[in-house]
């Protein structure tokens, strides 16, 4: 063949180059030509702080004014994903916080217990099967 001055061949003798597709399978339109299919979200959606507080008041979050916060720590709770939410209910700082609110509620509750009992003896009130009465009718009836 005809050689340029370069030391390249010619126009007219170019190398034919042959394309051959890279992918294992079957080549797919992308997702925004196919509208019947719904796309996945490229980004985690945040909760308002409501949102995350009507989902996760029974985990331990709960509403100080306009600000959320949680039980454990008793420090606000920004605005996050639900993703963000879950990893902290899951850590251990959260179920080791928990622990002490559970336990001092319990120790709140049983002293409130005890105070009501001691009221009740020095009023002459007791429980007999489950029945408030006074401690001489045997039951069912409230001293007046």
């Amino acid at each position: 063949g005809a050689v340029s001055r370069a030391g390249l061949p010619s126009a007219d003798e170019s190398p034919k180059i042959e394309l051959v597709a890279l992918t294992a399978g079957p080549v797919r339109s992308p997702s925004f030509l196919a509208p019947n299919r719904a796309m996945k979200r490229p980004y985690a959606v945040v909760l308002s702080r409501k949102e995350a507080f009507q989902r996760y008041k029974d985990d331990g979050y709960y509403m100080e004014g306009e600000e959320l916060r949680c039980a454990c720590n008793d420090k606000a709770i920004p605005d996050k994903d639900a993703n963000h939410h879950k990893r902290h209910f899951e850590g251990k700082k959260h179920r080791k916080g928990m622990r002490k609110v559970k336990r001092h509620h319990r120790l709140a509750v049983d002293a409130a217990l005890t105070r009501k009992r001691k009221m009740r003896e020095e009023l002459g009130i007791e429980y007999s099967d489950g029945v408030l009465g006074t401690a001489g009718d045997g039951g069912g009836a409230v001293a007046a």
